[in-house]
Order: C-alpha cells, then structure tokens, then sequence
C-alpha cells in the first residue's frame, strides 16, 4: 500500500507541476489576446481616421470639380453672349462716337443722315 501511496503523490506532484505549467501558460496566452485586443483597437482608430481623411478628400475634389464645371460654364456663356450680343457693342461705341461728333461739331447732321441712308 505503501508503493501505492508514493505513486499517488509522484503522480499528484506532475500533475501539479504540469497545472502550474498550464496556469502560466493560460497567463501569456491571456496577456497576448489582451495585447492583440489593444492592437484591433489602434487599427481601428486609424481606419477611422484615414475614413474621416479620404471623405474630406473626396468632398472637397467634388467641389474642385463643381468649381472648375462652373468656370468653364461662365466662359461659355460668355462667348455665347459675345457672339449673339457683341455687335451691339459695336453698334454703342459708333454711336456714342457720332453723338460725340455731332455735339462737338466735327461732323454735320446732313452727313449722317447721308451716311445712314
């Protein structure tokens, strides 16, 4: 009985070694999922930020866009307006050129009314 007893007790010290062995084991796979965990967190944030980034860049090239469509529109109407209108500004720097003679009396009144005919 005795043989039986000091088998019990080498086998309850391995086994107990080997619980201590598992214990700090269990405390370095612990430590390490808690060190994993704040890693996921850092990643997380900075994804987040380079999100909020990228959204400001892309807004703010969609207004660059809108800017440059409505600079390129207003030098369209532009021309489309000198072309349909620019004749009259013509027309208004002749005249205003006549009355100004007229006033001064450079030209006489019979000459542009011969002239107009």
């Amino acid at each position: 009985m005795s043989d039986e007893r000091i088998i019990s007790q080498a086998y309850v010290d391995s086994l107990a070694r080997n619980l201590g062995i598992l214990a700090g084991n269990l405390d370095y796979v612990t430590q390490k999922v808690a060190h994993t965990e704040q890693e996921i967190a850092n990643v997380n944030t900075n994804v987040e930020m380079l999100a909020a980034e990228f959204r400001e860049f892309v807004n703010s090239s969609n207004r660059q866009n809108a800017w440059q469509r409505a600079l390129t529109r207003i030098v369209e109407i532009r021309q489309q307006i000198e072309n349909e209108f620019g004749h009259h500004a013509e027309i208004r720097r002749h005249t205003t050129g006549i009355l100004q003679a007229t006033d001064i009396s450079v030209v006489r009144k019979e000459t542009i009314t011969k002239c107009t005919e």
